[in-house]
């Protein structure tokens, strides 16, 4: 289950992790071992235009889904706590349902900026680039 609902499970009844879920990943020839789960805002390289969460108004977002505790609702909460509405203030937000094609969409320019899980933009560039 994605971390979004269980948070709200430890929220409304009180719920408790029994163990913690350790991935590895391999990018570019190392091996990592990912034992926490964190969100990415995701900008091009060679666009200037967004350097702060502010920046963000009037920009597309792609995003996995609403549901997505690290592809969406992670980067939701930092845009409201720097005062946005992510509902008003971007001129679109998309979602995917892939964080891969979120990725995808930042680099072929679908979007301004994308909201990804920690680690998948690594995994996405090493899968088109090899």
């Amino acid at each position: 289950s994605d971390a979004g609902f269980f948070s709200c499970l430890g929220t409304e009844i009180g719920a408790q992790p029994l163990g913690t879920t350790l991935s590895r990943t391999t990018v570019r020839g190392r091996d990592y071992d990912l034992d926490v789960l964190g969100g990415t805002i995701l900008v091009a390289a060679d666009n200037k235009e967004i350097n702060t969460i502010e920046d963000l108004r009037n920009k597309r977002i792609g995003a996995v889904k609403i549901s997505e505790f690290a592809g969406g609702q992670s980067q939701f909460w930092v845009m409201m706590k720097s005062g946005l509405d992510y509902i008003m203030d971007p001129e679109q937000v998309t979602f995917t349902n892939s964080q891969e094609d979120v990725v995808r969409g930042v680099l072929d320019g679908s979007w301004d900026v994308g909201f990804v899980r920690t680690g998948v933009v690594e995994q996405t560039k090493d899968l088109e680039t090899g």
